[in-house]
């Protein structure tokens, strides 16, 4: 009898040294593609997932196994794709792609409040162009969520406004990095 609670102790230790190297999907990441950038709410309840993204308020079903996630996406307009995304050894990150042959990357994010620190701020032209600069700096570094406020800045004419969001945002990338080439240090400027 000795012998067999021995034996079951060794199985449990070893069952629970092999569950903690699992690497949690649940949270919130930031997701890149060819269509744009992303975020993904993901809940994870033993194997399963469960998730949605925006902003083409879309779900995502799928199952966990050995660091690879294969689940099934559905978006708002009733499109669906099949996607395998494998997550990276330090849980902060994964690689994988879609049924269509599109890659994907996403980025953990840790701390939320850490995204949403910068505060629209449009009284006067001025005051909106720097909150735009500080947003694209933030993307710079790293803060692809930030991305979705600048849409709240640009203006768009009536044709750019009939663009899908992706491109939107594609295009809110380009003029920052137009801007940022343009921008000179004052002090440099007045040293000449």
């Amino acid at each position: 009898m000795l012998f067999l609670i021995k034996w079951i102790t060794v199985w449990i230790f070893l069952f629970s040294l092999l569950s903690a190297n699992e690497i949690s999907w649940e949270g919130k990441w930031h997701i890149n593609w060819k269509s744009g950038t992303f975020i993904l709410h993901l809940q994870e309840n033993g194997l399963d997932v469960n998730g949605s993204y925006i902003p083409s308020n879309g779900s995502l079903k799928g199952t966990i196994k050995d660091h690879v996630l294969t689940a099934k996406t559905l978006n708002k307009n009733g499109i669906s794709d099949d996607i395998i995304l494998t997550m990276s050894d330090s849980g902060k990150s994964f690689f994988g792609k879609t049924s269509y042959g599109d890659w994907i990357t996403g980025i953990r994010v840790d701390k939320d409040s850490q995204f949403n620190t910068i505060k629209l701020d449009q009284s006067i032209p001025f005051k909106a162009f720097y909150t735009f600069l500080a947003l694209g700096n933030s993307v710079r570094e790293g803060n692809y969520e930030i991305l979705e406020k600048t849409i709240n800045i640009i203006y768009f004419n009536e044709d750019q406004d009939k663009l899908i969001h992706a491109t939107k945002l594609a295009l809110i990338q380009k003029f920052f990095y137009v801007i940022d080439e343009c921008i000179v240090d004052s002090l440099d400027f007045f040293k000449t």
